[in-house]
């Protein structure tokens, strides 16, 4: 036994980087030492256990043993997820050799393997973390290749890149379910960011007809609304939820997806309002009650004297009617908190017209 390294934790790869490719066990204690190969412990269980000598204590070692191991295994998941990203980090465990047992637990809970697949867990060895690290970092490299290519190819919209912008006076004011459902319909209604991923799978374009651009969106809608995960979506995020729909879709014809769609759709009808339907509506109603107490005839008068823009009265109640109507659809369109500063801006553009 050689201990690789000691205060191990979830903050970082430091320890596991150094573990080596052999086929030794692994096993990380409770105060953070992170061990390769058999302790002296475990030899000793091998001499007495043929024997049927000390039983309890055999099983007591043992099984502390594959806490340990276990211990190791969730200790590099958890410090993957943090450095890599949990879909680069999924994606990298989905494809790891399935001679390789010591993730198995893992897998499990990230649901790529069925419970009643797995017997006796297999045992965590240093060859497989430096397998996982390795394919974790490539994926994720990959991953990062691809949206700078998807960024040049396919340049994100003014409204979309809004959405990016964590500070800006608009975004801030947005509920995470509104950002989030917002980046997928942006990401999904421009069809050049589902061509270029039909091209990344070398797929001829002709094949997204519009029943697959539904049955991707919807499905996305689904997934980001029903997600038990705080916080907003990242675009890489919404790119790989994008590539594993539309990868689905292609599986099938064009009747399965409209199909499809109306399933999602009808779940939804009888489910409980969405995050995303309740901070919609509060947001709407918000934006809508400001803008009918500040656009009034008056308001626009005022904001036409700024300009040195003459307006009579029967006019300014015309353009704050239209103003309002506007401030109306950009909420429900772009589901954007419009404030008084807005209402100016778009009060300006009308008197100009």
């Amino acid at each position: 036994m050689r201990i690789v390294s000691k205060n191990v934790t979830t903050t970082g790869l430091k320890g596991f980087e150094n573990i080596g490719r052999s086929p030794k066990k692994v096993g990380l204690t409770k105060d953070g030492t992170l061990k390769a190969g058999n302790t002296w412990k475990g030899r000793l269980v091998s001499m007495l256990e043929p024997f049927g000598l000390f039983k309890e204590y055999c099983e007591k070692t043992k099984l502390e043993m594959v806490e340990e191991n276990r211990l190791a295994a969730w200790t590099l998941w958890s410090s993957l997820v943090k450095k890599y990203g949990i879909d680069n980090a999924r994606e990298a465990l989905s494809t790891t050799n399935p001679s390789m047992h010591g993730m198995d637990g893992i897998k499990v809970r990230q649901g790529l393997l069925g419970r009643a697949t797995v017997g006796n867990s297999g045992t965590l060895t240093c060859g497989e973390i430096s397998s996982l690290m390795n394919k974790t970092k490539n994926v994720s490299r990959m991953r990062e290749q691809q949206i700078q290519q998807l960024h040049h190819h396919v340049p994100m919209s003014e409204h979309e890149a809004l959405l990016y912008e964590p500070e800006h006076p608009h975004t801030a004011e947005l509920s995470n379910a509104i950002q989030n459902h917002q980046r997928v319909i942006d990401f999904v209604g421009n069809k050049a960011n589902l061509q270029f991923l039909l091209t990344e799978m070398n797929e001829d374009s002709a094949r997204l007809k519009r029943s697959r651009i539904e049955y991707i969106t919807v499905r996305l809608l689904n997934e980001v609304g029903s997600a038990k995960r705080e916080g907003v979506f990242s675009r890489n995020q919404i790119v790989r939820m994008a590539e594993r729909a539309l990868y689905e879709s292609l599986q099938h014809n064009a009747s399965w997806c409209r199909m499809q769609v109306i399933k999602m759709e009808a779940s939804k009808r009888m489910d409980k309002p969405s995050k995303f339907v309740l901070d919609f509506a509060v947001l709407k109603d918000s934006v809508t009650a400001n803008a009918n107490a500040t656009l009034n005839p008056e308001y626009v008068q005022d904001v036409g004297r700024e300009l040195g823009i003459p307006v009579r009265k029967l006019r300014a109640r015309m353009i704050a009617t239209k103003v309002r109507r506007q401030v109306e659809r950009r909420v429900t369109n772009e589901r954007i908190a419009l404030n008084t500063d807005d209402f100016k801006k778009m009060t300006m553009e009308a008197l100009r017209s």
